[in-house]
């Protein structure tokens, strides 16, 4: 449903992170990073948006949001 909102929106930066957000969530780093990076055109901005994400899922108790973000980072710091 992003993606189809995203089509028709594609500056709309609220719906691009939901979809980084989702993407990180289903496992697919690769798209949330591409996501991540469309929305903030900064590699800097992105990795501190997963920063605070996985800060955020380690305070609220979600490992598994917090490990697919670390692994989102892992894979930005490559880049």
């Amino acid at each position: 449903m992003l993606e189809e909102f995203l089509l028709a929106h594609p500056q709309d930066a609220f719906a691009r992170y939901g979809l980084a957000v989702e993407c990180a969530s289903q496992g697919d780093s690769q798209a949330a990073i591409s996501n991540f990076e469309t929305r903030l055109s900064r590699t800097d901005d992105a990795r501190r948006a997963l920063t605070t994400g996985i800060d955020v899922a380690r305070k609220t108790g979600d490992q598994h949001a917090s490990s697919e973000m670390e692994a989102a980072l892992a894979q930005l710091r490559q880049s």
